[in-house]
């Protein structure tokens, strides 16, 4: 049981930064905290699985109508199955044709735009090769909105308190970013190196990566979808 809270990290952030009025930013820098780390992987706590999953594949058909959780932020893993133990993970895209000329087996699928409706491509034969097919479908949550009155809660993180330190390395990046302090350090991409971090981001960004370590993840991925990439 969490018995840590924004507001204790930003205590913490606090006495590293001095003599700065950060309480008037004080829940811009914990959701800012709280982003950063909740799109650092896909963790457990922030994947939900759909209201109408599994999705049951119906004949010559691209839109299925479906349930938008209140908390839904995007699409993030969609896998075909049936009860012949097929088990293939498909692509997830941010855009597929509405009426699309090809039919067969669904390779992609993806949300539409304002509607609550998965789209599927190519769009299925008018004879499916197994009457079970179905897909199952994960969705990133979006992050939890801090509030002055909840940001004091124990449940608003959903993170384990043994990982507290790694919100605390966020938190304390922002609190150095938002004062202008030059710990905070800095974020750069290179196209050939990748990312590359200093000061209290590069320690933030180690921390996420003993957790990455340590936290089982989920290995529904596709690699044509470059959802290798550990990121959530």
């Amino acid at each position: 049981m969490a018995v840590f809270t924004p507001g204790d990290a930003f205590s913490y952030a606090k006495t590293m930064v001095k003599n700065m009025r950060l309480d008037d930013i004080k829940l811009r820098i914990l959701y800012d905290a709280l982003s950063l780390l909740w799109h650092a992987a896909p963790w457990e706590w922030t994947i939900g699985e759909m209201p109408d999953s599994p999705l049951a594949i119906t004949t010559s058909t691209v839109d299925y109508n479906v349930t938008i959780p209140s908390d839904f932020n995007h699409l993030k893993y969609a896998i075909l199955i049936d009860n012949a133990n097929t088990f293939k993970p498909l692509g997830v895209r941010a855009l597929l044709p509405a009426d699309p000329v090809k039919t067969g087996e669904t390779m992609e699928v993806g949300k539409v735009a304002g509607q609550s409706k998965i789209r599927t491509y190519p769009k299925s034969p008018s004879s499916l090769p197994s009457a079970t097919q179905k897909i199952l479908l994960y969705y990133k949550k979006d992050v939890p909105n801090l509030t002055a009155s909840d940001y004091a809660s124990t449940s608003i993180l959903s993170l384990d308190d043994d990982w507290f330190r790694v919100y605390c390395a966020a938190v304390l990046y922002y609190a150095y970013l938002y004062a202008d302090d030059d710990r905070a350090g800095s974020a750069v991409y290179e196209p050939k190196n990748g990312y590359r971090f200093t000061g209290q981001r590069a320690v933030f960004e180690s921390e996420v990566e003993a957790m990455r370590a340590q936290l089982p993840l989920p290995r529904i991925f596709d690699v044509r979808n470059d959802l290798v990439d550990s990121r959530g």
